[in-house]
């Protein structure tokens, strides 16, 4: 079956700190579903899970440091960091390259989410550095009677760079469930207290569940079958692979 939710193409590209592509860059996302659910054990508030929605894949980067996939808009969810508080949509991007020793990882937000300025993550970020952790919308990726499309760069290094969360920090009270990392040069607190290997397809189910996540990639032309479990386009959008598998 198909995933439940508003389709979205996210794409853009990586960039080193002097506008130039980052080709070969491994980048990896997880997110919540439509309703804000984690497919996770630890995520236990009563959104409904979506069968047909793993909400993880990866894909690299191509010749001209450009990304891309499909996917399903993901919700907002409740994470009682204080009062009525809410986590605005967002994905969790990591990226890996030959060009640098450690993985890196960030959330990408949506333009006009009337939750970013209620987000104490978000806005923990630099001021000057919050933009850019904000997808524009993009006609011109929208496909007709398909999906919506969203256009994000991600900048390593810097004075535009992205923020990038540090592993060396702690998640504190009121952790949300979603990611266990923190931010470095631009910082930005994790949201999670316990540990995920990114490198084991974050957030899977079940982590003794095996899924090579290199083969876990749907096409991008409408006409051939799509596969939402793991929501994942590659760059090239002529390979077509089975999801299931």
């Amino acid at each position: 079956g198909e995933a439940i939710g508003q389709r979205i193409i996210v794409t853009g590209r990586v960039l080193d700190a002097d506008g130039n592509p980052v080709p070969h860059t491994l980048v990896e996302v997880w997110q919540a579903n439509a309703a804000g659910r984690y497919v996770h054990k630890r995520d236990q508030w009563p959104g409904p899970l979506d069968p047909n929605f793993l909400g993880i894949g990866r894909c690299t980067t191509d010749a001209q440091g450009a990304y891309r996939f499909l996917t399903i808009k993901p919700g907002a969810y409740p994470w009682k960091n204080h009062p009525n508080a809410w986590r605005p949509p967002h994905i969790h991007f990591s990226l890996f390259g030959d060009s640098w020793a450690s993985r890196l990882v960030t959330q990408m937000y949506f333009a006009g989410d009337p939750l970013l300025p209620l987000d104490p993550i978000f806005n923990s970020a630099p001021a000057a550095g919050r933009a850019s952790m904000i997808a524009e919308y993009a006609h011109d990726v929208t496909e007709p009677e398909w999906a919506l499309g969203w256009r994000w760069d991600i900048v390593l290094d810097g004075p535009r760079a992205t923020p990038f969360e540090d592993s060396r920090l702690e998640a504190g009270p009121g952790a949300d469930p979603s990611t266990s990392l923190g931010m470095t040069a631009s910082v930005i607190p994790s949201e999670r207290s316990e540990s995920r290997d990114l490198h084991t397809a974050v957030i899977p189910s079940e982590r003794s569940e095996s899924r090579d996540l290199h083969t876990a990639v749907i096409p991008s032309e409408r006409g051939e079958s799509r596969d939402l479990h793991t929501a994942v386009i590659p760059s090239e959008r002529s390979e077509s692979r089975d999801l299931h598998r």
